[in-house]
């Protein structure tokens, strides 16, 4: 999916920003591998934010500290251009949807740059 719609959030949770920032894919096989991969355009001013994929309800970015594939420094103005590659095992043949989501670490607006930024956020299938 390709995109240009900026999207904010002063959440301190991840949460699903959107429904554009979703993709569904049926394996063919519980050994299939899905490669993800994202590009985009993160921004927080003075603070910091973070950006993670969800499988299903899965954070697939990790918990506690380390939740998410990127995270702001939180010192001025922080753009991240993004680019997140990631090889997934989801061990279905059942649909599966994938989703980008952000967070504000402190409730300081965060977001994902449209304005003509171009945004993608593609699913592959790896047949094993």
């Amino acid at each position: 999916v390709t995109d240009t719609t900026g999207r904010s959030t002063t959440g301190t949770s991840f949460a699903l920003n959107s429904s554009s920032l979703t993709l569904n894919i049926t394996p063919s096989s519980t050994s299939s591998k899905i490669l993800v991969h994202l590009s985009c355009l993160l921004y927080i001013n003075n603070s910091s934010g973070r950006l993670t994929i969800f499988r299903d309800s899965t954070n697939l970015g990790g918990s506690g500290a380390n939740d998410s594939f990127i995270v702001t420094d939180g010192d001025a103005k922080y753009f991240a251009t993004s680019g997140v590659t990631f090889l997934d095992s989801p061990s279905s043949t059942n649909a599966v949807n994938y989703q980008i989501r952000f967070k504000s670490d402190s409730g300081v607006a965060v977001n994902v740059v449209g304005g003509g930024m171009l945004n993608t956020f593609t699913l592959m299938e790896i047949e094993a």
